[in-house]
């Protein structure tokens, strides 16, 4: 089902059904002594807990442009955000805007 979306979604963006790239990064994720179970530690972060991989599409501005307009009525207060060097550029600026 989450196949079929994704297609559908690209295709309704104009885009090749199929990505061709991706983004890979990790989050770690802090976790409880009593939670058991998997758990690892990242010395980077100094965070004892689990680490996340997630893999993404490559399209980072136009997807934050939609990810952050969504988020106005949330977070009617937001009016400062921090992102990773690979959301740089005008397009993200503008579309915030």
């Amino acid at each position: 089902m989450l196949v079929a979306l994704r297609r559908a979604t690209r295709r309704k963006a104009d885009r090749e059904p199929e990505p061709s790239a991706a983004i890979m990064d990790s989050q770690s994720v802090r976790i409880s002594e009593e939670s058991g179970g998997n758990k690892g530690y990242d010395a980077g972060k100094n965070i004892p807990g689990r680490k996340r991989h997630l893999l993404v599409d490559t399209s980072d501005n136009r997807g934050a442009r939609e990810l952050l307009a969504g988020l106005a009525p949330l977070i009617p207060r937001l009016e400062l955000l921090w992102a990773d060097s690979a959301y740089a550029g005008e397009n993200l600026r503008t579309g915030l805007k």
